[in-house]
């Protein structure tokens, strides 16, 4: 049996279209004015922020990388700083991803060296089994100790685009891909 639902009542219906015709806020970011121009103490203060954070991160980075553990983001505070407990938090939490990363990508590497000197000595063996030389142009693959990350301070103020019009080196083909002259 098939149950046809009922018709709204004409109150209802009004208070669902009242519903609809509720208009929302939208708020938007004021794009127009540079931060120059609004608050050069507070870019001061940025300035100041920034390399305070960046030396405690490069802190935390350089023991992460060096410890024989693995990176803890949670771990207690060591180093001394001027910033808040939240700042120094945040950044040895960056400082443990960039260290976990960093080693991540450091034995994958090793790895990759001890396929390719076992791919070596194998064909060094092969070759001695058959009595003729190596190829010359093949060489015994040399393992390089990593260095540690080093953070840079980023360009707070951008270049003016007159700067980037004038440096462009790039022109474009008749295919539409860059090249460089």
């Amino acid at each position: 049996m098939r149950k046809i639902p009922e018709r709204a009542t004409e109150e209802e219906s009004k208070q669902r279209k009242r519903k609809k015709k509720t208009k929302q806020t939208i708020t938007r970011a004021v794009t127009h004015i540079r931060l120059i121009e609004a608050n050069p103490g507070k870019l001061d203060a940025l300035d100041h922020l920034v390399v305070a954070y960046l030396a405690l991160t490069q802190q935390y980075v350089t023991l992460f990388c060096e410890a024989e553990t693995s990176p803890d983001k949670f771990a207690t505070p060591i180093f001394e700083t001027e910033l808040s407990d939240r700042w120094h938090r945040v950044a040895m939490q960056q400082a443990a991803g960039i260290a976990k990363s960093w080693r991540t990508n450091r034995q994958n590497a090793y790895e990759a060296y001890l396929e390719d000197m076992a791919d070596y000595v194998e064909a060094k063996a092969k070759a001695e089994a058959f009595g003729a030389p190596l190829d010359p142009k093949r060489k015994e693959p040399e393992w390089g100790e990593w260095k540690i990350p080093e953070l840079r301070v980023p360009q707070s103020r951008p270049m003016p685009t007159w700067w980037w019009l004038r440096n462009r080196r790039t022109r474009r083909s008749i295919t539409g891909c860059a090249s460089v002259p």
